[in-house]
């Protein structure tokens, strides 16, 4: 916009310039025109009009001073960073104390790459030549569910304006030797859609059944279940006795994810049928399973021992799901879907949902309370 207006008011001026020359009367008779008659006036309009020029080019070049000189004192002002082994750091303001860190390639320990998404870089003031900032929103969020003591702050959020002393509270050194990327050894935060199944009744048939024919039945349901989740593309992630979690989405569209997610638990549905047939002779009662199903954030990485690590998510959104998946006995059915999911899947039903009400979550959540067949008629 700045460019067409500059444009406009330049092809004017050449379009004035241009009858200014071909019609001269009509440039005496523009110049004439606003002339005051009285000739005091006339002569203070003319001094005016003599100095206006001047005078905006001064005005013009002051704030450009004024300005640069800012910019300058701004760029020079500094403060210190004094670390435990008194090491001292020169930076200008405006650099998080973590900034610092990584600038004089100090090790300080960062999980969540300086966003207040945790808080493995917090330090400990030691002292400081005078007021720092307060926290902010997500820093004092942070420090609070951490229970943190007032002399503690995040590194990545705080941003002295004086100098300060500070002791990193959790060494790098606990990084494993095995990993080299944050992502690799800490995870990283994505959307996923999480499914958690759990086995109904798997205790009772441990008091009821020999030791080996209890694995041979529930490695029977868990290798149908786990090909149940590959067949949908999602990825097994572990198991927990008589249950398992899944995730969906990690490497494709969020609506497919979801929609993969549930596609999934339509599978189970009907291998757990099938197995179901096959096992009639073993079985007194025939197995059954709840299934829950949710989408949000959540940290994804490979956890566990570094030898022997598995792909899994932890978050406030997995917690969600095994919750909606004990929600299923509570409701009666087999399969509890959180509206989000649904959303996330761009399924619109004119079925009634169900507002639950989840421990250690505030308020209630909208869910769909679903049966094999119902869930196959969303799908369609």
């Amino acid at each position: 916009m700045p460019t067409a207006a500059l444009l406009g008011f330049a092809e004017f001026g050449m379009t004035m310039t241009a009858r200014a020359r071909t019609d001269p009367q009509w440039m005496r008779a523009m110049k004439a025109r606003g002339v005051p008659a009285d000739a005091h006036r006339a002569k203070l309009r003319a001094a005016l009009k003599d100095w206006a020029g001047p005078s905006w080019f001064a005005v013009v070049g002051l704030v450009f001073s004024i300005a640069q000189v800012r910019n300058w004192r701004q760029r020079h002002a500094r403060f210190k960073v004094t670390y435990a082994d008194d090491v001292m750091i020169e930076a200008p303001i405006g650099m998080s104390v973590l900034e610092v860190s990584r600038m004089a390639r100090r090790a300080h320990m960062s999980v969540c790459g300086g966003r207040a998404r945790c808080t493995t870089c917090r330090v400990q003031i030691a002292g400081t030549a005078g007021e720092l900032p307060e926290p902010g929103e997500l820093e004092a969020a942070a420090l609070r569910r951490i229970c943190a003591p007032n002399d503690v702050r995040l590194a990545c959020q705080l941003r002295p304006k004086v100098d300060v002393t500070v002791q990193p509270l959790l060494h790098p050194s606990l990084v494993t030797a095995t990993h080299h990327a944050v992502g690799q050894e800490f995870g990283e935060e994505q959307e996923v859609t999480i499914l958690f199944v759990d086995i109904r009744g798997s205790t009772s048939l441990a008091e009821t059944r020999l030791p080996y024919d209890v694995v041979f039945l529930l490695n029977s349901l868990f290798a149908a279940l786990a090909e149940a989740v590959e067949k949908s593309g999602g990825y097994y992630s572990n198991f927990t006795g008589d249950g398992l979690m899944a995730l969906f989405g990690l490497d494709r569209e969020r609506a497919e994810g979801a929609r993969a997610a549930l596609r999934c638990a339509l599978t189970m549905f009907e291998t757990l049928d099938s197995l179901n047939d096959r096992l009639v002779g073993e079985l007194e009662t025939p197995f059954a399973i709840g299934v829950g199903i949710h989408t949000g954030e959540a940290i994804v990485g490979r956890m566990g021992p570094p030898k022997t690590p598995i792909l899994s998510a932890i978050g406030d959104s997995v917690n969600t799901t095994a919750r909606l998946e004990s929600t299923t006995k509570e409701l009666g059915v087999p399969l509890v879907v959180s509206v989000e999911t649904l959303h996330a899947a761009g399924i619109r039903t004119s079925m009634p949902l169900e507002e639950v009400s989840l421990r250690g979550r505030a308020g209630t959540m909208a869910v769909a309370a679903l049966d094999k067949a119902s869930l196959r008629r969303i799908l369609i």
